[in-house]
């Protein structure tokens, strides 16, 4: 009984376990049925998903194509634009540079408008000036013309006073040609006076001076006014003998006949000369004076 009941509980387990398994297999099959629908409905997405695939394939590959000839368009522009840019650059390099030039213009213009300035203030300065010597060559102008006619009056009596001089210029000419022919007297007058200078005999001092006169014949001739004594032309001089030889006194020394000649020969033909014109010219004068005078007398 023991052993049967160890059967039946044993037996019941094994039912209970089958009836576990047979629930187990019925939720299996049902779990089966739901993953066979799954898949059923996994199949049915995945044709669809295989559809939704190619159509997304045959989209992508349009709009890759369109990308892939947007982008070679692109490149395209982008190659344009490079050009551009390079052309820009190229302006704006050039442009740059005309912006520097018109810049230096622009500052060679301020300096040219600042010397404008500067002109057009002298050029009104200078104006001003033109102005004023305008007036003051107006004033000139009249001063000119009075002047003008003080040198025309001038000019008359110029020629008057030259036609004057003239005259008197002929009368000199002539006088003065009498005056050359009285000082060749006077030079013949000289020269005879010293021709020879006779001593006196009884003085040792003009003895010995005689002999240097008459051997150096001076154009200016020697008088003995007293022993010692002589006048040398106008000038009176002392002489005395030292070593054989006539020495004067000259201021607070003596000195030789040589130098003495060589010192005051020159001076005393001139004073002689003058002299002896200045009298004739005296005596001329005095003549015409008188005839003048006897010409006045009715």
């Amino acid at each position: 009984m023991a052993a049967a009941k160890k059967e039946l509980v044993r037996g019941q387990r094994q039912l209970e376990e089958l009836r576990g398994q047979s629930l187990a297999q019925e939720d299996l099959r049902e779990e089966l049925r739901s993953l066979s629908e799954r898949n059923e409905a996994l199949r049915e997405q995945l044709r669809s998903l295989h559809q939704e695939t190619r159509k997304v394939t045959e989209r992508v590959d349009r709009e890759v194509s369109g990308h892939v000839e947007a982008q070679r368009s692109a490149i395209e522009a982008n190659e344009a634009k490079l050009a551009d840019m390079s052309e820009i650059r190229r302006k704006l390099a050039s442009a740059s540079s005309q912006v520097q030039e018109l810049q230096t213009l622009k500052e060679q213009t301020e300096r040219a408008l600042e010397a404008s300035k500067k002109s057009t203030n002298r050029t009104e300065d200078l104006a001003r000036q033109l102005h004023q010597l305008q007036e003051d060559l107006g004033s000139s102008l009249r001063e000119r013309n009075q002047l003008h006619e003080a040198v025309e009056r001038a000019t008359v009596q110029f020629r008057e006073d030259v036609f004057k001089q003239s005259q008197r210029h002929l009368e000199l000419e002539g006088m003065l040609e009498d005056r050359n022919n009285e000082i060749k007297l006077l030079m013949y007058r000289l020269q005879e006076l010293s021709s020879r200078y006779v001593p006196v005999k009884a003085d040792a001092t003009d003895m010995v001076l005689s002999r240097w006169i008459n051997g150096y014949r001076p154009a200016v001739p020697f008088f003995r006014l007293a022993q010692g004594l002589y006048l040398f032309g106008r000038r009176q001089v002392v002489c005395k003998i030292s070593n054989d030889k006539p020495v004067f006194r000259i201021g607070g020394g003596f000195i030789g006949f040589e130098k003495f000649l060589e010192q005051f020969a020159a001076e005393e033909l001139e004073r002689l000369l003058t002299y002896e014109l200045a009298r004739s010219l005296c005596q001329q004068f005095v003549l015409e004076s008188k005839s003048l005078s006897l010409q006045q007398v009715p």
